[in-house]
């Protein structure tokens, strides 16, 4: 199958969506398919050498989209479906339209909980968006959101992303892990990484590790600070107050730090479904997070980690402590979370339940069975 992923940026980036869809769009390559990025990024970069692209430049979001999709329209014949990654803020309305006057059949991906009641508003574009022919759901409350805008249930599909588990892997030596990175090997780490935005709750971490043993260690990892210049001061000013922590703003290698970390954290308001989260349990590590939509799904309580409530610093703190003062639980989640990667979430499991996808679309679209 020739397959078009249609989105902005395709450059992954530390817990970005676009790092699920290379990882994809490299599985579906590997079993014999071609994929294609459409996307507005300008610059060359190393995976280019994996999977080909489409740059088309543009001065915005809105202007990119209309370049982009004409380019779609004239060139659909080459392709057998289209697959769009996120909605395209202020050109929603543009980019639904371009899907359905393809004549392909089209697959829209939505990565976060919230997007759908903030961006999908009016009637007429509540109806063409119901018109699609499967939109990706990674999680139940984007399902709700779906339904609630009435989409119908058998367009909608949850797969969830997915991790290659050969290259996350555990450390071999958790010590030389350490090492490579300067971490005293005697300390516990406890690693967030992802990006430095205000749903991600990164103060309810600090906040909690205030109290915590002199024998921990708490690395956060992101890719740039996303924030309002006020904000940034302030996470770096309360990190400041806490003698072992660090903020690394950018990382040549993120798998390098869940191989000597001990713990891993993700406290947000809302996800679609975490690349980081997933990422830490293909490396072995228990997982303390919120009991969120996108979460809760993929780390089962008691069993993978440790689940808490949206801002609640005490309950963090407990969390953290119970996997600081055991080895074992930690080893316990740990190996529960990297074995349910291999059975639910590898990316070569994932890539073929999107090559069911896409042949099935394909065939009720030659079949007939597309509704417009």
């Amino acid at each position: 199958m020739r397959i078009i992923f249609w989105t902005f940026s395709h450059l992954p980036d530390l817990g970005g969506f676009q790092w699920s869809t290379f990882r994809l769009a490299r599985a579906l390559k590997e079993l014999g398919h071609e994929p294609l990025f459409l996307t507005g990024t300008t610059q060359a970069s190393e995976f280019d050498s994996v999977v080909d692209a489409i740059r088309i430049s543009a001065a915005n979001v809105p202007d990119w989209t209309m370049k982009s999709g004409r380019w779609l329209l004239e060139n659909h014949h080459r392709f057998d479906v289209v697959h769009a990654i996120d909605l395209f803020y202020k050109a929603i309305g543009e980019q639904v339209g371009f899907l359905l006057d393809a004549d392909l059949p089209a697959v829209i991906k939505i990565p976060t909980q919230g997007y759908v009641p903030r961006l999908i508003t009016d009637c007429e574009l509540k109806h063409k968006f119901r018109l699609i022919d499967a939109i990706i759901a990674l999680n139940n409350g984007i399902k709700t959101e779906l339904l609630e805008i009435g989409v119908k249930p058998e367009r909608i599909y949850a797969i969830p992303n997915g991790i290659d588990s050969r290259e996350f892997i555990p450390a071999s030596d958790k010590t030389a892990a350490k090492k490579l990175l300067a971490f005293p090997r005697h300390k516990i780490t406890v690693l967030y990484a992802g990006r430095f935005v205000q749903r991600k709750r990164i103060d309810v971490l600090l906040e909690a590790a205030k109290s915590l043993p002199k024998t921990v260690q708490l690395v956060l990892v992101g890719s740039g600070f996303e924030m309002r210049d006020s904000v940034e001061r302030e996470l770096i000013q309360l990190a400041s107050r806490i003698p072992n922590a660090r903020i690394v703003k950018a990382i040549p290698n993120i798998l390098a730090y869940y191989q000597a970390s001990d713990i891993n954290v993700l406290l947000s308001e809302r996800e679609g479904q975490s690349n980081s989260i997933l990422e830490g349990m293909a490396c072995g590590l228990p997982t303390i997070a919120t009991d969120i939509p996108g979460i809760s799904e993929t780390v089962h309580a008691e069993v993978e980690g440790i689940l808490v409530k949206v801002g609640d610093i005490e309950g963090t703190e407990k969390a953290l402590l119970r996997l600081i003062l055991s080895q074992d639980l930690r080893i316990k989640m740990g190996d529960a979370g990297r074995n349910r990667i291999l059975r639910e979430f590898d990316i070569r499991i994932i890539a073929q339940r999107y090559e069911n996808l896409y042949r099935e679309i394909i065939t009720k679209n030659k079949e007939g069975g597309r509704v417009r």
